[in-house]
């Protein structure tokens, strides 16, 4: 007797890695030759697909995250589309904007985290963030849109827009 399979193979694909923090910002402007679309938006060296939302989190938000990148908390993978040479698809951010965008501005000093903004730190310290503070990504390898907006989807929950809710372990 043959068992039939129910539930389908995966069809997602991806090459996972441990980067660090010096990654965002290293420069990667040669990496896309291609000009942004109408919807797309750069965030660092990535760029935002159109069916991306736009960023949500509070300034306390942002510091939390940054926080806990700071005490060693996992924070999940951002994902990214590696496309072809020139594709208009490479370096599509799928999942991770909030927290490339918490990131980035940390890092730009735009708030403090412990009560320090980026630039106030040491020296060991900037040197510690930037080399040993883990930052997993997983890389994906397609020129398929609407594989790359079912990966969004699912990643985001089915689509279904993320309201804030209030959490009383949050700071105001």
């Amino acid at each position: 007797m043959t068992e039939n399979r129910v539930i389908p193979e995966s069809w997602y694909r991806a090459q996972t890695r441990q980067t660090t923090m010096a990654m965002l910002t290293r420069d990667r402007s040669a990496h896309r030759l291609a000009p942004l679309r109408d919807g797309e938006r750069k965030l660092g060296w990535f760029v935002l697909p159109p069916f991306q939302r736009p960023p949500v989190w509070t300034q306390a938000q942002q510091s939390r995250f940054v926080e806990s990148c700071w005490m060693g908390l996992p924070i999940g993978v951002i994902v990214y589309n590696r496309g072809a040479y020139d594709s208009p698809r490479d370096r599509w951010l799928l999942d991770g904007q909030q927290r490339v965008t918490a990131l980035l501005a940390y890092m730009a000093d735009e708030f403090p985290v412990f009560g320090y903004r980026f630039s106030e730190i040491s020296v060991i310290d900037r040197r510690r963030w930037d080399l040993s503070t883990a930052l997993p990504m997983a890389e994906m390898q397609s020129e398929d849109e609407d594989e790359l907006r079912d990966v969004y989807d699912r990643l985001a929950y089915g689509g279904t827009p993320h309201e804030p809710k209030p959490n009383p372990h949050l700071l105001p």
